[in-house]
């Protein structure tokens, strides 16, 4: 034949065009190449990868699919792509994205959980996908594709998951007190640093208070767990609280307790050195009345116990942003 049956190019070397000036790469694609060689770099992945499994996996076929493959592993739909596959690339890739996305909007809720994990999911079918017709044989494809996904959870999802820790976490809320809500995500940058304004999650570790009930009769309070509300003094201020209405060394204050009319007894002390003055008013509804000794024992916090500033309310959407 002398055209191609499919496409109608020449097949006759005679009659084919051919161009003597064969177009050459820029100066700023050879300066590149030269500080990142990603072509001896996926040569180099390959053999290594080819060795170690061909070792246990012989039933493998190496030669079917190219060397730049692996490293596209990592972004799903990219391998699909690169061997042509466009239309199942793109749907792979934009999948992912909004799950990701939402997942990301989700993050501290259980269907949050659900859609990382099907987000993550879908990239483990796109290296499946191109991976599956080189292997032959379950017992080889099941070790090819925990050697690649091993390799990209290494390279793409552990070094932001731990970045991620150490500048937000994610609290959900129990039950419902005050302007929190049960279900409601929390999210909050830990450290210890905090000022005198700061919503913050805070501990307070177990601790036992003689006191009498409202009634006059003695009684033996406990106080631990972790609570959420703002700063409203630092060390060395005074804090008077009568009627619902703080004052900070004699001055009213613009820093109130999330839930003010939570607060039922009056207060007056002075926040010693190391420590955080923090009205404890996000109590459920069905807390009991507290006598004055206890409110003054769980409104002095120590600084080491202070986890974390609350950056915003994330979850529900129609409720979110800051407290």
């Amino acid at each position: 034949m002398a055209v191609c049956g499919r496409c109608g190019a020449q097949l006759r070397l005679s009659a084919a065009a051919i161009d003597v000036h064969p177009p050459r790469a820029s100066v700023r694609a050879k300066r590149l190449r030269r500080w990142f060689p990603r072509y001896r770099l996926m040569a180099v992945l390959h053999g290594a990868v080819a060795g170690l499994t061909a070792f246990r996996s012989p039933d493998f076929d190496w030669d079917r699919l190219p060397a730049g493959v692996y490293l596209r592993m990592v972004v799903p739909g990219w391998p699909q792509r690169y061997l042509g596959q466009l239309q199942r690339g793109r749907v792979m890739l934009w999948l992912y994205v909004a799950l990701l996305g939402l997942g990301i909007l989700s993050i501290g809720t259980t269907f949050g959980a659900l859609v990382l994990g099907t987000a993550l999911a879908v990239h483990i079918s796109s290296m499946m996908d191109v991976l599956w017709p080189a292997a032959h044989g379950w017992r080889t494809r099941s070790l090819a594709i925990l050697v690649c996904v091993a390799a990209v959870g290494t390279v793409v999802y552990l070094p932001p998951i731990w970045a991620a820790s150490q500048f937000v976490g994610v609290r959900r809320i129990a039950l419902t007190a005050g302007p929190l809500h049960a279900g409601d995500a929390i999210l909050y940058r830990p450290g210890g640093s905090a000022e005198v304004g700061d919503v913050v999650l805070y501990e307070i570790a177990e601790a036992g208070v003689q006191a009498r009930t409202p009634a006059g009769y003695p009684a033996y309070y406990r106080v631990q767990g972790q609570f959420i509300d703002r700063i409203v003094a630092g060390p060395g201020q005074a804090i008077v609280w009568k009627q619902r209405r703080l004052q900070i060394d004699g001055q009213s204050s613009p820093h109130q307790p999330l839930h003010p009319s939570a607060v039922t007894a009056d207060l007056q002390f002075t926040v010693p050195a190391g420590y955080y003055g923090i009205l404890p008013s996000t109590q459920p509804q069905d807390a009991p009345r507290f006598p004055p000794e206890i409110w003054q024992a769980m409104s002095l916090v120590p600084q080491r116990q202070i986890l974390g500033r609350v950056v915003l309310r994330q979850r529900p959407i129609w409720r979110w942003g800051r407290l």
